[in-house]
């Protein structure tokens, strides 16, 4: 499909195992899924690695994205809210608006893989502009669960590159309802300028390995508030980062992984 009413068309009208191929620039809208597959047949929606649109957003189970190019739009750049969503090979350059995210993701058995998401930068606001972040604040944001988050490029992010929040994060504003849990972060190049590389708020079994951390934040990985059984291991940390792990005493049953350096 190579325009905008074409490739809405075929996405509504689509079934399970459909592979909908899109080509060209779409840069005027946000692209809107609403409708998947089944776990055996997912949507497969495909752009040709130069179609641009103005943010996606995912509200379906079983669907596999990948080749578009997010410019500009409202933030989130891509927003997956669902079971079973895999995205994949997409770039997402600065969304603008609320709090500037790349990525946000909610849901369970989740694939964010091999994207490229730069230049989050709230333009000297107040927002809090990460790369990827998940919280569990209710029915909108549930609690996420084996959530695989490999081989990424966070380029100059303004915050975090990861944060990732449970139902009774120290927040105060979460859910309270379900567990946030069997977080992967690895592979992923991690240009942050925040306290810390990556953030973890009340989730259980996080496992991070083999990740490239720059010099831009004071600590590589951040644990509090019963993030317990975390995994550590193999990551590249820069020599200007002053300690690989801050975790608090109520985070470290279970902990695998390099010598805590200090406070989370």
């Amino acid at each position: 499909m190579s325009d905008q009413v074409g490739l809405g068309r075929a996405l509504e009208k689509g079934y399970p195992g459909d592979r909908i191929c899109a080509f060209g620039d779409f840069g005027g809208a946000r692209l809107v899924i609403a409708k998947g597959g089944t776990p055996e047949w997912p949507m497969l929606i495909f752009g040709d690695g130069k179609s641009e649109v103005k943010g996606i957003t995912i509200t379906a189970d079983n669907v596999v994205l990948s080749g578009f190019n997010v410019v500009g739009g409202i933030a989130p750049g891509i927003l997956m809210r669902g079971n079973n969503i895999t995205v994949e090979h997409n770039t997402v350059t600065h969304p603008t608006g609320e709090d500037h995210d790349g990525l946000r993701f909610f849901g369970a058995n989740l694939k964010i893989l091999h994207n490229t998401i730069s230049y989050i930068d709230p333009e000297r606001t107040d927002a809090h502009a990460d790369c990827m972040q998940s919280f569990a604040t209710g029915p909108d944001a549930p609690a996420s669960q084996n959530v695989l988050i490999d081989g990424n490029a966070c380029l100059e992010i303004d915050n975090q590159c990861l944060i990732v929040e449970g139902p009774h994060s120290s927040a105060g504003d979460g859910s309270g309802i379900g567990v946030t849990k069997d977080i992967t972060f690895s592979n992923n190049f991690c240009d942050a300028n925040a306290s810390q590389a990556v953030q973890i708020d009340d989730v259980q079994n996080v496992r991070i390995t083999d990740n490239d951390i720059n010099a831009g934040v004071r600590k590589a990985f951040s644990f509090q508030n019963n993030s317990t059984g975390a995994v550590i291991e193999g990551n590249d940390i820069s020599p200007c980062v002053k300690y690989e792990i801050g975790m608090d005493a109520s985070s470290r049953r279970d902990y695998r992984g390099p010598d805590i350096g200090g406070r989370p």
